[in-house]
C-alpha cells in the first residue's frame, strides 16, 4: 500500500513564502484553521488552534502506516470524590461509537488497522494504527474530533460497560503484587490522586449515575486540554489541514479546564501496609515519592534506582537474587507530572525463604545508597540501560508516536529529549543528592509495618516553569528517520537477497534505510531428532535460558554490559528441539554484536552459581503461574491436545512437570545436551536493515559455518488425530476472576483448499478488533468479560489444527459465557455469515499480513519461516488471492465441514465454588 503522499506546498507554495520572506516587512501566509506554529524538535512539529487545541506531527515515510493518537490530559488524578475510577470508565464508553462512526470495531477491523485506549494518572488516550493513505488519516481524524465532542454515551451502554469494567478490576486482583502496589500507593498518599487505583473504585463504579458520567465527559473532554499526534508517511502540511478539517471548528470550552489537584505536603515517616491473601510466591514492596519528571533532578533519580535495580548487574540483585533471599527484584520511577510521583521497588520471595532476611538486606541496600555513591561503572551500565529503552523507543515510530502520551502528560513532549540529555549528564554526585533526599526512611512505604527511632519530613520541590529550559535546548544529534518501502509480496521477493550462508544455513537479507539505522535480525537453529530429544525437554528450554548468561570469556555481567554499550536488544529462545536469538541493533556495532551473540551460543559458561539463580527464577514464576486461572486452563488443554507419551518431543510438560524438572537439572546434564544437539544441521536467519548483504552473509558464515551439530535434525511429526472431549473444572482458590477455556481438533493445513475459508470464518466469530460476535455478544451486548477470543491454530506442515477460545470472566458468570459461546457457535453454523461480515473479516487479515510485512521485526521472522518452509512470498500471495475469493457460502460450506461443536473440551478454571 502506498504512503499517503498529498501535494507537497513546496513546488510552488514553499517558493513563494520564501521571496515574503526576503522581503522587508513580509507576512508569513496563514496556516490552516488559524494554527500558530510551535516548537520543532527531532522530528517533530507542534501547532496550536485557537480553540486550545495542540498537534504534534512526526512526518516519517520509513513503513506505510499512520498513527493518530489523541491525548486526553484527564486520568485518575483529577477524579473527585464519588469519581474514581471515571476516567477509565469514560475511556470504555468512548469505545461505543459517535453519529458518524456507529461501530467502530467494526470500521476499524475493515480498515485493516488496530486501535486501543488506555487510562492512567495523568492521562487517557486512544489510538489508530492505520495502513498509511488519505481516506484513513480523515476517517481516523473524524473519529476522534467526534469521540471528543459527540462521545455516543447512553444510560443502558453505561449499565453494559459496568460488569466488563469490573470483570477487568477482578482480572487485575489475581496478582498479589500489582494488588500489593496498590495498597502500598493508597497508603502513600494524604491528598494527592496518585494515591487511587486507576481502574478505580468498584463501589464508584457500581453507584455512578449517567448524569454524572455525561458531566465528568463534559468537564474534560475538551479541546484545551487535548493534543492530536499524527505520525507516519504523511506530508506535514496535508497531516495539519486534515486536522484543522476536524479539529478547528471545534468551540473554544467555557472556563478554564479542571484542575482538581491536592498537593502533597511531604511524608514525615514511614508507613506500612500488609496484603493478606492466598498466593505462591511473597512480595516485598517499598515506595518512595519522587521529583516530578520535569526536574532536573528526576534523570539522576531514576538512574539511582537503575543501579539498585537492574538485572544481572544491579546492587539488589547480586546481594538478594544470586544469594537466594530472593527469585527476582526490579526498581522503577513512574515519572508523573507532579512531584511526590512514586517510585517502587519490588521483590519476590519464595514461600520457603525469610521475608524478614530479604527486607533487612532490601532496606540496607536501598537506604544506604547515599553513603555508598556509585561507582562509574555502575553509573555507565544504568545510564545505558536508559538510553537504549529510550533510543529503541524513538528507533520504532509506532512506540514513538504512542510514547509521547506519557511526555505530554508529563507536561511538555520536548522533555523526552530533554530527559535523554539530563541522563547522559548526570553524574555520580547527581546520583547521591537524589538519593540523599528521596530514599529515606521518613519517606517510605512498606509493604510491612517497621518502626522508626527519628521522623523528618521530607518536602518534594514544585516544578520549575518549562518554557525558560526548553526553549534554549538543542538537539545534540539529529536522529536518524527511516525511508518508505514496498511491502506488496512480489516487491519483497524482488528485493530480498536469499542465500546460503553455509551448509544447512539459508539466509534471507532485505536491506533498507530503517529509523534509528537499526537491523532486526532473527537466527534459527533446529536441533535433534524426536528419539535422541526424548526425555530432554525440560533440559533444553532451561538451556535456552542460559545462553546469556555468561560465556568462557565474560560473564552474564560483562555481556549485558557489551550489549547496552553496543545498544542491542538481544533475545534468545529455544526449547528442546530449536534454539534461536533474535537481534535489533545499530548498523555500526551489528559486527561485534553478531561475535558475542555467537560466543553464547557456542560457549555458554553454564556456571553453577547462575544455573541455581535461573532455577529459583523459573521455579517462581512456575508458582505464579499455578496460582493463576489462564495459566492452569491452558496448561491443562496443552495436555488434553498433545496424547503423546512421556518424554515425548511433541508432549508438552505441564506446570508441574517443569518445577520438577527445573529441580533436577544440573550442569552435567546442560552441558551434555549442548555438545550432543547445540550446532549447525539445519538453520535459518533473516535480517532486514542498512547493511550490506555481501558483508552480512561473510560475517555469519564466519561465526557459525564450521560449528556442527553433532546430531543431526529431523523434525518430529505430528500428523491428526481425534481427541475425545471432555470437561474439566480446576478450583483456584481466592481469585476474583475466572477463565473459560475451550479447544477442539480440525484436520487442517494452511495450504489447504479450506483454510483461507476457515480463517475468515473464525475471524467473524472470534477474532478480529472486538468486532467479532462473540465480542458483540458476551462483551458489549451481556457485559460478562474483558476480553474473549476464538482462533484457528494451524500448522504450515502437520494436519492436526484446533479451534481454541478463551474468555475471562467473573466466576458468577462463568455459565453465561459458556453458553452464550455454544450458543454463536450454532447460529453461524445454521445461519451462515452475511456478505459484510465476510468482507470485514478478510479485510482485516489482509490488511493485518501487509501491517506485519511493513515491521522490520515481523517482515524477519517471516522471511525466516518461509526459508524453513522453502517459499517465498509468492506463496502468500497466493493466499491472499485465495482470501480475497472467500464468500459467505464457501466460508459456511468449510465451516460445516470442518466444525463440530460437540467436539470441544472445555476446561474451567478459577474459584468456581459447587
Amino acid at each position: 500500500m502506498k504512503p499517503i503522499r498529498f501535494p507537497r506546498p513546496a513546488s510552488w507554495l514553499g517558493a513563494l513564502l520564501l521571496l515574503w520572506s526576503l522581503a522587508a516587512g513580509a507576512v508569513a501566509a496563514p496556516l490552516p484553521g488559524g494554527a500558530v506554529a510551535g516548537p520543532r524538535m527531532g522530528g517533530v512539529a507542534e501547532y496550536r488552534f485557537p480553540n486550545g487545541l495542540t498537534t504534534l506531527i512526526v512526518s516519517d515515510f520509513s513503513k506505510p502506516t499512520v498513527t493518530v493518537n489523541a491525548v486526553h490530559r484527564v486520568g485518575s488524578a483529577l477524579e473527585g470524590d464519588g469519581e474514581k475510577g471515571l476516567a477509565h470508565l469514560l475511556e470504555h464508553l468512548l469505545f461505543k461509537g459517535t453519529p458518524s462512526h456507529p461501530d467502530i470495531p467494526k470500521e476499524i477491523a475493515a480498515r485493516g488497522g488496530r486501535a486501543n485506549g488506555n487510562t492512567w494518572a495523568d492521562r487517557t488516550c486512544y489510538f489508530e494504527v492505520l495502513p498509511a493513505t488519505a481516506e484513513n488519516l480523515d476517517w481516523a481524524l473524524s473519529l476522534e474530533a467526534e469521540r471528543m465532542s459527540r462521545g455516543r454515551i447512553t444510560p443502558e451502554l453505561l449499565d453494559k460497560e459496568r460488569g466488563v469494567v469490573l470483570n477487568e478490576m477482578e482480572m487485575g486482583e489475581n496478582d498479589p503484587a500489582a494488588t500489593l502496589m496498590d495498597r502500598m500507593a493508597s497508603v502513600a498518599y494524604d491528598w494527592h490522586g496518585y494515591g487511587g487505583s486507576t481502574i478505580g473504585n468498584p463501589g464508584d463504579l457500581k453507584s455512578v449515575t449517567y448524569r454524572e458520567v455525561v458531566d465528568f465527559y463534559r468537564r474534560h473532554m475538551r479541546p484545551d486540554t487535548a493534543t492530536i499526534v499524527v505520525a507516519g508517511a504523511v506530508d506535514e502540511a496535508a497531516a495539519l489541514g486534515a486536522v484543522a478539517k476536524h479539529f478547528a471548528p471545534l468551540p473554544k470550552a467555557p472556563g478554564q479546564p479542571p484542575a482538581g489537584r491536592s498537593r502533597e505536603v511531604g511524608q514525615d515517616g514511614d508507613r506500612a501496609v500488609t496484603l493478606s491473601r492466598k498466593g505462591e510466591v511473597q512480595a516485598l514492596g517499598l515506595l518512595y515519592h519522587g521529583p516530578a519528571v520535569s526536574e532536573p533532578d528526576a534523570a539522576a533519580f531514576d538512574l539511582a534506582l537503575g543501579v539498585l535495580g537492574d538485572a544481572p548487574s544491579g546492587r539488589l540483585y547480586r546481594r538478594l537474587v544470586e544469594k537466594g533471599l530472593a527469585s527476582s527484584v526490579w526498581a522503577a520511577s513512574f515519572g508523573f507530572r507532579d512531584p511526590s510521583g512514586p517510585a517502587f521497588v519490588m521483590a519476590q520471595v519464595p514461600r520457603d525463604r525469610s521475608l524478614d532476611a530479604a527486607q533487612k538486606v532490601l532496606l540496607e541496600t536501598v537506604e544506604g545508597f547515599a553513603q555508598d555513591p556509585p561507582s562509574e561503572e555502575e553509573l555507565g551500565r544504568a545510564r545505558e540501560r536508559i538510553l537504549l529503552y529510550l533510543d529503541s523507543e524513538f528507533a520504532d515510530l509506532d512506540r514513538f508516536a504512542l510514547g509521547l502520551s506519557e511526555w505530554i502528560a508529563r507536561g511538555d513532549w520536548r522533555l523526552f529529549f530533554l530527559y535523554r540529555d539530563r541522563i547522559a549528564r548526570a553524574t555520580g554526585e547527581d546520583l547521591v543528592r537524589a538519593a540523599r533526599r528521596y530514599l529515606v526512611a521518613e519517606n517510605r512505604t512498606l509493604g510491612r509495618f517497621v518502626p522508626v527511632d527519628r521522623p523528618l519530613r521530607v518536602v518534594v520541590s514544585q516544578p520549575r516553569p518549562l518554557e525558560a529550559t526548553l526553549s534554549t535546548f538543542v538537539l545534540s544529534q539529529e536522529p536518524k528517520l527511516g525511508a518508505s518501502f514496498d511491502v506488496s509480496c512480489a516487491a519483497l521477493d524482488r528485493s530480498v537477497t536469499r542465500v546460503e550462508v553455509a551448509p544447512g544455513l539459508k539466509g534471507a537479507f532485505f536491506p533498507r534505510k530503517t529509523r534509528g539505522g537499526m537491523v532486526s535480525l532473527r537466527l534459527s537453529l533446529h536441533l535433534g531428532t524426536p528419539e535422541s530429544l526424548a526425555g530432554r525437554v525440560a533440559v533444553g528450554e532451561f538451556l535456552a535460558g542460559m545462553l546469556d548468561r555468561g560465556t568462557a570469556r565474560h560473564s552474564r555481567e560483562q555481556i549485558q554490559q557489551l550489549f547496552d554499550r553496543l545498544r542491542a536488544t538481544v533475545s534468545f529462545w529455544g526449547g528442546a528441539d530449536q534454539v534461536g536469538v533474535f537481534v535489533v541493533v545499530p548498523e555500526e556495532h551489528l559486527e561485534e554484536t553478531l561475535a558475542l551473540v555467537a560466543e553464547c551460543l557456542k560457549e555458554p559458561a553454564l556456571d553453577p552459581r547462575e544455573v541455581e539463580v535461573l532455577r529459583r527464577e523459573t521455579l517462581a514464576a512456575l508458582d505464579e503461574s499455578r496460582d493463576d486461572p489462564g495459566s492452569r486452563a491452558w496448561d491443562r488443554l496443552e495436555r488434553i491436545f498433545a496424547p503423546y507419551p512421556a518424554g515425548d518431543v511433541r508432549r508438552p510438560l505441564s506446570l508441574e512437570e517443569k518445577a520438577e524438572g527445573t529441580r533436577v537439572i544440573d550442569v552435567p546434564a546442560l552441558r551434555d545436551f549442548h555438545r550432543t544437539f547445540y550446532g549447525l544441521s539445519v538453520g535459518e536467519v533473516a535480517a532486514v536493515g542498512p547493511f550490506e548483504p555481501e558483508r552480512l552473509k561473510d560475517l555469519l558464515s564466519r561465526h557459525f559455518g564450521a560449528w556442527r551439530a553433532a546430531t543431526p535434525f529431523v523434525r518430529a511429526v505430528r500428523p491428526f488425530e481425534e481427541v475425545p472431549p471432555r470437561r474439566e473444572t480446576l478450583r483456584v482458590e481466592d481469585k476474583p476472576n475466572a477463565v473459560v477455556a475451550a479447544s477442539a481438533p480440525v484436520k487442517i493445513l494452511r495450504g489447504d483448499r479450506d483454510y483461507p475459508d476457515l480463517w475468515v470464518a473464525a475471524t467473524v466469530l472470534g477474532g478480529g478488533w472486538l468486532d467479532s460476535r462473540l465480542a458483540t455478544r458476551i462483551r458489549h451486548t451481556e457485559g460478562t468479560s474483558y476480553g474473549v477470543r476464538l482462533s484457528l491454530e494451524a500448522s504450515n506442515l502437520d494436519d492436526f489444527g484446533r479451534w481454541n477460545f478463551t474468555a475471562i470472566t467473573g466466576p458468577r458468570n462463568v455459565p453465561l459465557v459458556e453458553r452464550a459461546f455454544f450458543e454463536e457457535l450454532q447460529r453461524a453454523l445454521k445461519d451462515g455469515f452475511t456478505p459484510e461480515e465476510v468482507a470485514r473479516g478478510t479485510s482485516y487479515l489482509l490488511e493485518g499480513m501487509k501491517v506485519d510485512r511493513s515491521r522490520d521485526a515481523a517482515l524477519a521472522g517471516l522471511l525466516a519461516r518461509d526459508l524453513f518452509l522453502g517459499r517465498t512470498f509468492a506463496w502468500t500471495e497466493e493466499l491472499e488471492a485465495r482470501l480475497r475469493a472467500v464468500t459467505p457460502e464457501s466460508a459456511l460450506a468449510a465451516l460445516r465441514r470442518h466444525l463440530d461443536p460437540r467436539s470441544f473440551s472445555v476446561v474451567l478454571a478459577g474459584d468456581l465454588k459447587p
